[in-house]
């Protein structure tokens, strides 16, 4: 009897290129049927497959089949065609993968193999996962890191104090991970942290700091923010502008006004953004000048589409 299912799984597996997706799909249901450790091979195959039910049902089929199929998953992690696929299944597996998980982190240091290991560890959550996923967001490589935070933010809520514990003690590179993690996780306790950033020397960590603050709008955050906007960098203005942006704040108004002179084009191209959504009347009057041909207008250092949406955009208030 064993011998016939083996027979019929290398029949089955033999039609896994056939261009017929009802044929492929009547694959993936039949080895379903059949599960067990000989169907993970062709069920893995199928989760490169380029019809998305096909895919889908290939994962829950190894989702079904459970624990076998995390080793297997592993090792195609690094594999163009599938490795988003089988870290959602390993995802869907859970608990169980994270040790082998980890493990294959300290053993293969891939840049695509990590992000997608890291991926799947998000995607399992909870605190077990958190202090591999660390090692990843101190990752020189930015694409990498990005992967890591959000993982992070595919946690949530555990990963928060961890990661302000990143904020307070970890180095400037991890620092704009974490940030931007708990920006996205939008978690209160992460203010006084970010605000007392703003004062680093460390213009990346100022500039992640004001950027993470846009996200969170605290009324906390607004004065630190002002301040920002007479930073010395202006890559830290301009985001400083265009977090304040996000408030509405009437304490902001009269600070994105002074903005709109900056010599930086950003920086006043994000107040302008910015007092063009308050609404102020104020703020319009001088947004319009601002935005005039001649002396002391910026229309010139806009782009002309931009500025002619700006101006009319006002101007129907």
């Amino acid at each position: 009897m064993q011998t016939d299912v083996n027979e019929l799984i290398e029949s089955l597996t033999e039609l896994l290129e056939d261009g017929d997706r009802n044929v492929r799909m009547n694959i993936v249901r039949r080895l379903d049927e059949i599960s067990g450790v000989k169907t993970v091979p062709p069920l893995i195959k199928l989760l490169g497959d380029p019809y998305e039910n096909i895919r889908q049902r290939a994962v829950e089929a190894l989702v079904r089949i459970g624990e076998p199929t995390i080793g297997p998953l592993i090792r195609v992690l690094g594999d163009v065609g599938v490795r988003q696929v089988a870290a959602r299944a390993l995802g869907e597996i859970g608990e169980p993968a994270i040790e082998p998980l980890i493990e294959a982190l300290d053993g293969d240091d891939r840049e695509e193999y990590v992000k997608t290991v890291a991926c799947a560890l998000g995607w399992i959550g909870g605190e077990r996962v958190i202090e591999p996923l660390m090692k990843v967001l101190g990752d020189t490589n930015w694409e990498v890191q990005n992967d890591a935070a959000e993982a992070f933010i595919d946690i949530g809520e555990p990963a928060v104090e961890p990661l302000i514990n990143v904020l307070e003690n970890g180095d400037a590179y991890m620092f704009q991970g974490a940030a931007w993690a708990l920006e996205m996780i939008g978690d209160e306790r992460a203010v006084p942290s970010l605000i007392k950033a703003l004062e680093d020397e460390d213009e990346g960590v100022r500039y992640a700091a004001a950027s993470a603050l846009g996200g969170t709008i605290d009324d906390r955050a607004i004065n630190p923010l002002i301040k920002a906007l007479e930073d010395e960098d202006e890559g830290v203005r301009q985001v400083a502008a265009r977090a304040l942006g996000g408030t509405i704040d009437e304490r902001a108004i009269e600070h994105l006004i002074k903005a709109l002179g900056d010599e930086c084009d950003a920086v006043h191209w994000n107040a302008t953004c910015a007092l063009g959504g308050s609404g102020d009347e104020l703020a319009i009057e001088h947004l319009i000048k601002a935005l005039g041909v001649g002396e002391g207008g910026c229309v010139g250092r806009l782009p002309p589409y931009s500025a002619r949406f700006l101006v009319n955009q006002q101007l129907s208030l």
